[in-house]
């Protein structure tokens, strides 16, 4: 029985957005870095929430177990980040025969298990990383002394409006430590 669970209603739906890309291009069986992290915005909730990390294949988005390794759930609250800071892809992209993306799913642990929680659409309340590519070898993954870096990629503003010189997150992936940099 395929069915999903009915839509528990909270008073704002919840949001869960990507802050931190994983790497596009990366060698396995090392550490992800940069670490990818999630925010979580909007609902309002008094559970104790949770996010987790699972490893899906980019050509059809079904879940590969057992490759995906390091601590995959991690605790959130409502305006905060969740970082994954030890998590390893085990295989390279020619092995699977796939890119790769991570799904992060928010879930609420009910004090004997973890529950997906949907959206008002019955969806799964989840954010999905750009495509990465698994190498064996550094030698792929390092660009050629002298090749510019690949152009930063913004995908969100949060939050979209406010007041002058408020605080924002850009999200995004990309983006160079640069002594030039002007954020106006």
């Amino acid at each position: 029985n395929n069915e999903k669970p009915p839509v528990k209603k909270n008073e704002e739906e919840f949001e869960i957005k990507i802050a931190t890309q994983p790497p596009l291009k990366l060698v396995y069986q090392r550490i992800l870095r940069p670490n990818p992290s999630v925010l979580l915005s909007k609902g309002k909730d008094t559970g104790v929430l949770f996010v987790e990390a699972a490893l899906i294949r980019s050509d059809g988005d079904t879940e590969i177990p057992n490759i995906l390794e390091g601590k995959k759930l991690i605790r959130i609250t409502n305006n905060s980040f969740a970082k994954f800071s030890k998590l390893k892809i085990t295989q390279t992209t020619q092995m699977q025969g796939t890119f790769f993306k991570i799904r992060f799913t928010l879930k609420r642990y009910n004090g004997s298990s973890f529950e997906t929680l949907y959206d008002s659409n019955n969806n799964p309340i989840e954010a999905v990383s750009l495509p990465i590519e698994v190498f064996s070898h550094s030698q792929y993954v390092n660009p050629k002394k002298g090749s510019a870096p690949p152009p930063p990629m913004f995908q969100e503003i949060l939050p979209p409006v406010g007041a002058e010189n408020s605080r924002v997150v850009i999200l995004g992936s990309n983006f160079v430590n640069n002594p030039k940099l002007r954020v106006c």
